[in-house]
């Protein structure tokens, strides 16, 4: 008997989900040793659904005072997760680090390489500054 069943319908994937994929497919060849074949977009997808089952199966059966909090957090995760997300980190980069880092580690790198918003605000202000003093010069 197939288990399988088949389905039309596509999944759509934000841009963090997408990085996340690409990363997860790569440690999955270079440290686990599994083939390009293996490691399909259908099968990583079957085996995050049974690790998130079991995740949610833990948060039920948690029986501690943060219980309610743990309970709250995921709800809006859930919620958060709906609308679509980026972690920032450009696919190129994640895909070009070598030897491949942990995703959270490629992500904190990556930021603390960027400017800040002071910074960028800096930039703009002397941009646009030094563009109004050049037209200033041509009149």
């Amino acid at each position: 008997m197939d288990s399988t069943k088949r389905s039309n319908k596509r999944v759509a994937f934000d841009q963090a989900s997408q990085a996340r994929f690409a990363w997860i497919t790569r440690a999955l060849q270079e440290w686990f040793g599994v083939t390009k074949g293996e490691a399909a977009q259908y099968a990583i997808q079957r085996r995050s659904l049974e690790a998130y089952a079991a995740h949610l199966e833990a948060l039920r059966a948690k029986d501690d005072p943060l219980r309610d909090l743990a309970w709250n957090v995921e709800r809006q995760r859930v919620r958060s997760a709906r609308k679509g997300a980026d972690l920032g980190v450009p696919l190129v980069d994640i895909l070009a680090d070598e030897p491949l880092r942990p995703l959270s580690v490629i992500a904190k790198d990556w930021r603390a390489r960027q400017p800040s918003v002071l910074e960028q605000l800096r930039g703009g202000f002397r941009e646009t500054r030094q563009h109004d003093i050049g037209e200033t010069h041509h009149e």
